[in-house]
């Protein structure tokens, strides 16, 4: 598992109640829903931006740029695009 960025483990610290119930969350939704990995990785994305998480935007926005086809996501072709997506919507 990749390491979590600082803002992230801070959270995870100072928040266990929270940061378990967003894992039972997370692996409920993978393990149960029909949505496959792409719709998964957009939800992240959506949550990330919902939460106003900057970092966890930008790294949903890359990782959901893994798997969108390049037709389907000219607003994520650029690192520069994804970063503004990620500042813009986290405000």
């Amino acid at each position: 598992m990749p390491k979590l960025p600082a803002s992230t483990e801070l959270f995870k610290k100072e928040r266990p109640e929270i940061w378990s119930a967003f894992e039972e969350l997370s692996k409920q939704c993978y393990e149960s829903g029909p949505l496959d990995e792409k719709t998964r990785r957009l939800v992240r994305v959506a949550l990330a931006i919902g939460a106003g998480v900057e970092g966890d935007a930008h790294s949903a926005v890359r990782h959901a740029k893994e798997l969108v086809p390049y037709s389907g996501a000219k607003c994520l072709e650029s690192r520069a695009n994804q970063d503004k997506i990620a500042r813009h919507w986290t405000r």
